[in-house]
């Protein structure tokens, strides 16, 4: 077995995880070009011992693309903890290559809640939620009521309920002091039905991420910057994000969402991920279609 990294050239490699779990969650094997691509865009430089950790990963991942039950996912986690990879993100990374079948509801929920179109209205609350809570205030009774009323959901018991544990879930995130820990409680919201992109949204909010090596350019530059950056880099649902985050107009936002549908349509080839951001970003199938025509149309096909 090969060494483990350093702690340093570990912490520096970690943010590669995710985005290399991405490539592999769409059936294809990255090669050493695209392993670089990912380094660049996490700020690491195209080193011989990263491009190899990075292969290692590789491996380790591909397996959990054929993991059949939990007890499989588990090994292939604790595989990525034995090379020094936090417990969190390792578990994070193989939920992005097999993601874990969770119901929207526990069963006690089920019962409680029988309408489960209920709570795809409520998941306009999330963020209304999570900004409230940023402000570093437990949103109290009334507050959860005047959250739900805004966003046309009547204030009845049921979504009450639903907004406090979705409050004591984001509350761990004004405490994450890492993005392992970030990871965990995206996590968490996502396995209470929650998906990815608003669960990461909504944490960003409460906690907003800064990567050391980006702490002093994140600062100095504005939103409009911050965003072109993430355009430049393909990182479009990411760019979706923080132009949602400071409000930016709804048309801007529709082309960065049409962006962000085309990559995982066509470069991707996600369809359960492309299926994923359309629902939560309102795009019905039609739609979609006639995106990707137009884009087919714009290189002559």
């Amino acid at each position: 077995m090969r060494n483990q990294l350093s702690e340093e050239k570990l912490d520096k490699l970690l943010p590669a995880l995710p985005p290399l779990a991405k490539r592999i969650d769409t059936g294809t094997v990255p090669e050493e070009h695209v392993l670089k691509e990912i380094l660049h865009s996490v700020g690491v430089e195209t080193e011989g011992w990263a491009v190899e950790e990075l292969v290692f990963w590789t491996k380790i991942l591909q397996k959990a693309s054929t993991a059949s039950n939990d007890a499989e996912r588990k090994i292939i986690a604790v595989e990525l903890q034995n090379r020094g990879i936090p417990e969190a993100s390792a578990i994070l990374a193989v939920d992005i290559v097999c993601p874990p079948i969770a119901p929207l509801l526990s069963t006690a929920e089920e019962e409680e809640f029988p309408e489960k179109e209920k709570l795809n209205k409520l998941l306009h609350a999330l963020l209304p939620l999570a900004k409230r809570i940023g402000t570093g205030t437990v949103p109290e009774k009334h507050v959860l009521k005047e959250i739900l009323l805004s966003v046309g959901v009547e204030a009845e018991e049921w979504a009450i309920k639903k907004l406090v544990f979705w409050a004591k879930i984001l509350q761990k995130a004004s405490t994450a002091s890492n993005d392992a820990e970030r990871a965990a409680i995206e996590m968490e919201l996502q396995n209470r039905g929650i998906p990815e992109a608003s669960a990461v949204l909504a944490v960003d909010i409460v906690c907003p991420p800064i990567a050391p090596s980006l702490i002093a350019t994140e600062e100095a530059r504005s939103p409009e910057e911050n965003i072109r950056s993430e355009i430049a880099r393909h990182n479009f649902v990411r760019a979706v994000m923080l132009a949602q985050q400071h409000e930016y107009p709804q048309d801007k936002v529709q082309y960065l969402q049409r962006l962000a549908l085309k990559q995982y349509a066509s470069e991707y080839r996600n369809v359960q991920g492309l299926h994923k951001l359309m629902q939560e970003y309102g795009f019905s199938e039609a739609e979609v279609e006639q995106i990707l025509k137009e884009d087919l149309e714009e290189y002559g096909v």
